[in-house]
């Protein structure tokens, strides 16, 4: 079975959000963990960060907006691509509006 793209995203996702919702001490080893579960791809760092810019704008997402900004500079820091972060932000933020309008119904 074939992956797609959104199942890598998604799970470096989950990653990046318990990391950043745990106390970190010495960076380096979470960072290398990031980059590992990325394969090494800025690109796929910088869809995440792109998320969670994202996810930082969204008012609705308020009180995720700590964790969100820990998250986002992890990513920064594991070596996202920041154009590829710019780039995902519209996106992203569209579709958590769209999520966060359907939950609240």
């Amino acid at each position: 079975m074939a992956r797609t793209k959104s199942m890598p995203l998604a799970s470096l996702l989950s990653l990046i959000t318990e990391r950043a919702a745990a106390p970190i001490g010495d960076r380096d080893p979470v960072l290398a963990e990031i980059r590992n579960a990325a394969d090494g791809s800025a690109e796929l760092l910088g869809e995440a960060a792109g998320v969670y810019r994202a996810t930082m704008s969204n008012p609705a997402a308020a009180p995720k907006c700590l964790s969100a900004r820990r998250a986002l500079w992890l990513c920064v820091d594991a070596g996202a691509d920041l154009d590829v972060a710019r780039a995902t932000t519209p996106a992203a933020a569209a579709h958590l509006a769209t999520t966060c309008h359907q939950a609240a119904a």
